[in-house]
């Protein structure tokens, strides 16, 4: 038997019977697609995104796409404008439009709005730290990589912070660790390391 009618054969096999054959896509292209506004239009094709993806990895960094999202995202939320398919943000090169900046009041950022949230955060110090964190970055970078992150244990001179994902460690990491210790110990002088782990 050839392989193409084994392949034939496979996907006889999965459409009799309901199967849908997935595509794996790499851990930088789901947080690109996580990133990217669904609201208030869908995104697109994931498959027909992901290939453009590839495509703008060709000619640009994974940092300059992520923050471009970042912004448009925020944008998108605050403007309340159509968002573009996914694919199309990124065969335009969209990473590199400068979005109008966004009031922190106008996308809901405001600490004393979310009450319910904040009660959730049981540290003071990771509370004034995602605070400094927020003016000192933005709304965009806050959203996407500061504000769902728990702080589950302090202990002595240690503070260790949980992470959605591996990428979403790795990012922050190489991007924000440095600068999130030294905003801990202006807030508290006797922490003098900050970990992340993965949920």
């Amino acid at each position: 038997m050839s392989n193409l009618t084994r392949l034939d054969q496979t996907v006889s096999y999965a459409c009799n019977n309901n199967h849908k054959i997935q595509t794996k896509y790499s851990e930088e292209f789901e947080l690109f697609w996580e990133l990217y506004p669904s609201k208030p239009r869908h995104k697109g094709s994931k498959k027909v995104a992901h290939d453009s993806f590839l495509k703008a990895l060709r000619i640009t960094t994974l940092r300059n796409i992520v923050e471009g999202v970042q912004g448009y995202a925020v944008y998108i939320s605050a403007s309340r404008e159509y968002n573009a398919n996914a694919s199309t943000w990124l065969n335009q090169h969209r990473w590199e439009d400068e979005y109008p900046i966004i009031k922190e009041t106008e996308v809901l950022l405001d600490f004393t709005i979310d009450e319910a949230f904040e009660k959730r955060i049981k540290n003071d110090d990771w509370r004034k730290v995602r605070k400094v964190f927020l003016e000192k970055y933005g709304s965009a970078k806050f959203v996407h990589w500061i504000k769902d992150i728990a702080c589950i244990k302090t202990s002595g001179t240690e503070v260790s912070l949980i992470c959605s994902s591996n990428f979403t460690l790795n990012w922050i990491q190489q991007q924000y660790l440095i600068d999130i210790e030294r905003y801990w110990r202006d807030v508290n002088s006797e922490i003098k390391k900050v970990k992340l782990k993965v949920d």
